[in-house]
């Protein structure tokens, strides 16, 4: 579009083939992307089938060396219980040993007393090994019995870890062959749909191809039909000197049809036929295809007529729909400018207590013109060129006001918008934001009092020995 709002360029009806053709293109590149994201899901999924796999054969390898810890420990356990059995066999032994001791030192008294108290020691070593056979027996038993509790409690957890060990690789399993089974699914779709978007690729080749070599048919065409107009231009030039030639020799041959033939010498009669070979000469050659070369450049030039008011038909068609959309675009226009000289008028009219206009240059064509702000002082306009700068300021943003209020938004940000407004025009400005303030909010960067003074917050930044902070104060409590 140019800068006048003159649409320019335009699609023969021709091209609409070509633009089904892109229309399709644009499908299968859709088509195409839809097999990529599906592509990516089934990656993803094998990249959870390896997690899977993976924390799967780490659970294992944990549970292995849990068992292999509890074995130790049971191993350990026995061998311990071994070593206390060997040492209290060994006591047994001693203590058998010292008994034998004492036997033979019996039969080897010969003093009756001495006897009788080996006896009684025989009796309290006798007493002795029975009460320390009985506790051990019984020390023993106790020990194996929780032992033995221990141990098949430890064996209940174990065959229960172990059952669900052998449950969640169960699991474990039937999920990877589960997810295997949708894996070899998606595998199949996937080749299925590559054999398609190879297809697809494959056409569109073909595609490129065919559009190359229209583009280059069209080329070739174009050229042909300039050089059918150039030889048609020839050939009825040909055919137009033919005709006359043909008029002037028919015109002779009916001028000398009643002249009688007059005897003359052989010299005359020479020299008059070097003078009719000369005629013939300068005449030229008669080409005998001529009218035949005629019809056929005839009926190129038909077709090119027929193309050319084809060509004529859709370049109306073109024109007239620029000429709707010049219309539709205008009527757009007129709307939003009345809208916003709507606005602007209730501005200025609150601002300066008169009203505002916004007139355009050219209202016929206004996108060929420009637009001009206009002050009613009483009974006489006055432009925007007579006007102080902080009366020209204050109309500015009341202009930009009036534009963005035909479409409102949430909030607006001014950055010292007042600085070129004396104290009577900032509080003007401080009025204005006031009543705007109803349906939209302000944040305002600005040192003027009159716009603090009528804002709901005010944040500054003051400076002491500790640095900078910020101070908020709520303007809103205190009025």
């Amino acid at each position: 579009m140019e800068n006048s709002g003159v649409i320019t360029g335009g699609v023969p009806v021709k091209v609409i083939p070509q633009r089904l053709d892109e229309e399709d293109l644009e499908k299968k590149k859709e088509r195409r992307k839809l097999l990529l994201d599906r592509l990516y899901e089934i990656k993803e999924m094998e990249s959870n089938i390896r997690r899977i796999s993976a924390e799967y054969e780490i659970r294992k390898k944990e549970i292995e060396i849990e068992i292999e810890s509890i074995d130790r420990i049971f191993d350990y356990s026995i061998v311990e219980k071994e070593a206390d059995l060997e040492e209290i066999e060994r006591k047994i032994l001693d203590l058998q040993g010292e008994k034998e001791r004492i036997r033979i030192a019996i039969e080897n008294s010969e003093d009756e007393k001495e006897r009788s108290v080996i006896d009684q020691n025989i009796l309290q070593l006798k007493a002795e090994l029975s009460s320390i056979e009985t506790k051990l027996k019984s020390n023993e038993g106790i020990m194996l019995q929780e032992r033995l509790k221990k141990l098949e409690a430890e064996e209940y957890e174990i065959k229960n870890k172990n059952k669900s060990i052998n449950e969640e690789i169960n699991k474990i399993e039937n999920e990877i062959k589960e997810i295997d089974k949708k894996l070899k699914v998606k595998e199949e779709k996937i080749k299925s749909e590559s054999e398609i978007l190879e297809n697809l690729y494959s056409e569109l080749k073909k595609m490129n191809e065919n559009f190359d070599n229209y583009n280059i048919e069209i080329g070739k065409n174009t050229r042909k039909i300039e050089k059918l107009k150039e030889d048609l231009i020839r050939y009825t030039t040909l055919k137009e000197e033919a005709q006359k030639k043909l008029v002037d020799l028919k015109y002779e041959a009916d001028f000398y049809k009643d002249i009688e033939v007059i005897e003359a010498s052989r010299e005359e009669i020479e020299r008059r036929i070097i003078e009719i070979e000369k005629e013939l000469n300068e005449i030229g050659s008669v080409n005998l295809r001529a009218v035949e070369l005629y019809d056929e450049k005839l009926r190129s030039y038909n077709e090119i007529k027929e193309k050319v008011n084809t060509l004529t038909n859709e370049k109306n068609s073109i024109l007239k729909i620029i000429e709707e959309i010049n219309m539709k675009k205008k009527e757009i226009f007129m709307k939003t400018y009345e809208e916003i000289n709507k606005n602007f008028k209730n501005m200025t009219k609150n601002l300066f207590g008169n009203e505002g206009n916004l007139v355009l240059e050219n209202e016929e064509d206004p996108f060929e013109g420009g637009l001009d702000i206009v002050m009613k002082l009483g009974k006489k306009e006055s432009s925007i060129e007579s006007m102080s700068g902080g009366e020209k300021a204050l109309l500015t943003l009341a202009f930009i006001f009036s534009i963005h209020f035909f479409k409102p938004s949430p909030f607006y940000i001014l950055d010292e918008a007042e600085s070129a407004l004396d104290k009577e025009n900032s509080k003007k400005l401080s009025q204005l934001i006031k009543s705007l303030s109803q349906n939209a909010q302000f944040i305002i960067v600005t040192h003027n009092d009159a716009i603090v003074s009528g804002s709901e917050v005010a944040l500054g930044i003051t400076r002491d020995k500790n640095g900078s902070k910020l101070i908020s104060l709520d303007l809103k409590k205190n009025t």
